[in-house]
């Protein structure tokens, strides 16, 4: 008349054992099938006796994850939830990285922005960017960070800063884990540093007098 809903009952080995020796002494009513079921269970517990604990452990975790169960476990990770603070780091990540809104421009004389390419020729034409002149000074010396300044700023911002959740509509905190750990790896740094370097050089290259440039061949 209802529906059983509580966690099936699962045989251990001594049980099983026992069921064995009783099944030997009598006709299986499922005649060979239930005596090869048997067999096959004493079989799994053979092989099961020197299994590596850790690894059923993690066997057993995905199982659960397979099936929806969201028992957490302590080393699990949470999924970070985050409150206007997050939001407003989000506006700013979209005015300068994320498309198509950070290629928003508002034309001269305009109330309505537009989407300018970065790859239009404007821009490609005319990458070095003009600075105040009192400002001139400081941006005429490169950029001086060793790794471990800029890994130590990276792991900071991605952290406690970079709202990941936000920008995806996916709710899983082990994608979310693994993409930080990702940011944070020392390929993820020496990247950052190349593409500082190369920026620098890019936009802000025509400050430094020429013989002290860094060769275009470089730059490529």
């Amino acid at each position: 008349k209802y529906m059983e809903v509580g966690p099936p009952h699962v045989r251990d080995a001594a049980e099983i054992c026992r069921a064995f020796g009783r099944e030997q002494g009598k006709a299986s009513p499922q005649g060979d099938k239930g005596q090869a079921l048997m067999h096959m269970q004493m079989h799994d517990i053979a092989a099961s006796e020197f299994a590596n604990g850790s690894l059923v452990d993690e066997l057993e975790h995905m199982r659960r994850q397979a099936r929806g169960d969201h028992s957490r476990c302590d080393e699990d990770p949470e999924l970070v939830q985050w409150g206007e603070e997050g939001m407003r780091e989000v506006e700013s990540l979209k005015r300068k990285f994320i498309l198509p809104f950070a290629a928003e421009r508002l034309p001269p004389g305009s109330k309505k922005t537009v989407v300018v390419p970065w790859q239009s020729p404007e821009y490609r034409e005319h990458v070095e960017i003009q600075v105040p002149k009192q400002h001139s000074a400081e941006l005429s010396h490169p950029i001086s960070m060793s790794l471990d300044q800029i890994m130590e700023e990276a792991v900071e911002y991605i952290e406690n800063r970079l709202p990941l959740e936000l920008l995806t509509t996916r709710r899983d905190p082990w994608f979310f884990a693994a993409m930080r750990e990702r940011l944070c790896a020392p390929e993820a740094t020496r990247l950052t540093g190349l593409l500082a370097h190369l920026l620098y050089w890019t936009v802000f290259g025509h400050l430094r007098a020429p013989a002290k440039r860094l060769p275009q061949p470089s730059q490529q």
